[in-house]
């Protein structure tokens, strides 16, 4: 798992600020592990 992060100061309604790209053995493991990424970065 890379977090890419493209350095912009301002977020807004909709700006993406990065993106996460997720590699593993198979599809399942990959989406399972980007999911859990997003709910640990959506955590409040």
């Amino acid at each position: 798992m890379h977090l890419h992060l493209y350095g912009k100061t301002d977020p807004g309604p909709g700006r993406k600020m990065g993106h996460i790209n997720v590699l593993a053995a198979d599809p399942a493991a990959a989406l399972d592990a980007a999911l859990a990424a997003r709910r640990r970065l959506t955590e409040r």
